[in-house]
């Protein structure tokens, strides 16, 4: 799984609890700690350290998807 530069929102996506909400994403668990000092509500994945893998720009960590509503029959 790729993410884009390393960020997360952290929570639950609006779509999760209310069907109406517009808000597209995917949840996902990792066991790879997020860089520490980060504003409160958003976990960064950076540098060269156990569990995070950096190319092309992107940080790429192991997770396991808990929630998607990626495609439009949701």
């Amino acid at each position: 799984m790729t993410i884009l530069a390393g960020l997360a929102y952290v929570g639950e996506l609006p779509m999760k609890v209310d069907k109406t909400a517009k808000i597209r994403g995917l949840e996902f668990l990792t066991e790879v700690p997020s860089d520490s000092g980060t504003r409160p509500g958003l976990a960064y994945w950076s540098g060269k350290r156990d569990g995070v893998h950096n190319e092309d720009g992107y940080a790429k960590i192991k997770v396991d998807i808990t929630f998607c509503n990626q495609l439009d029959e949701l």
